[in-house]
């Protein structure tokens, strides 16, 4: 597997795009009461229609992606995601709902149309008959990072680092402090969008076709 880059980079891809993904829930509700005084139960009311959105995405994404292409897919994906956590930080001048129920939307409607098509592209950069290892690489990886992003950025937040004021036009204090983490989570995103456009050549190069 290591020695295959199209698999390589395609696994950097995943390491890296859902290096947040575990950390949105504990940002949203450490939010919820630290910015707005909410408590985990009221977070939730408002968090559950992004998560609600994401599931009925689910089960339409499949034509979607079929209509416009993996490779267009990952990238529709990786861009929302990135941009829906960087809303999440803009959002919090505005309110509760703004920053709770509205601005997760985006993060979730990209991680519907994340999954299939960059576990596709795995898939196609090995034989058929890796595929069910490449699976489970796709499901360790996601685990670790998702992990370790949510170890590394909350660490960040229980700390308050970044307090001092934020371009998201956050007051100094814990306000701050989550929206520079969620925008750093918007970058880190984007890089993985970087990643795969600079890549995607090779790895559609060397995968084998359907």
């Amino acid at each position: 597997f290591f020695k295959n880059p199209a698999f390589v980079a395609t696994m950097v891809v995943i390491f890296v795009g859902y290096f947040f993904s575990y950390t949105l829930n504990a940002g949203v509700n450490a939010i919820g009461l630290d910015v707005f005084g909410l408590d985990s139960a009221q977070v939730s009311n408002l968090l559950v229609w992004s998560i609600l959105l994401a599931a009925v995405l689910g089960f339409v994404c499949g034509p979607v992606v079929k209509k416009i292409g993996r490779s267009a897919a990952i990238i529709m994906a990786l861009l929302t995601m990135g941009l829906g956590l960087i809303a999440v930080a803009f959002a919090i001048p505005h309110g509760s709902i703004a920053a709770l129920a509205v601005a997760p939307c985006l993060y979730y409607y990209g991680t519907s149309f994340f999954y299939s098509p960059i576990v596709d592209t795995a898939t196609l950069t090995v034989t058929p008959e890796e595929s069910g290892r490449v699976l489970g690489a796709n499901d360790l990886i996601q685990a670790i990072t998702g992990s370790v992003g949510v170890a590394i950025f909350g660490q960040m937040m229980s700390a308050g680092v970044m307090s001092g004021g934020s371009i998201a036009g956050t007051e100094a204090g814990a306000a701050s402090t989550y929206a520079n983490v969620f925008l750093i989570g918007g970058v880190i995103v984007l890089s993985a969008l970087v990643i795969f456009i600079l890549t995607k050549k090779m790895i559609y190069s060397r995968s084998r076709k359907d």
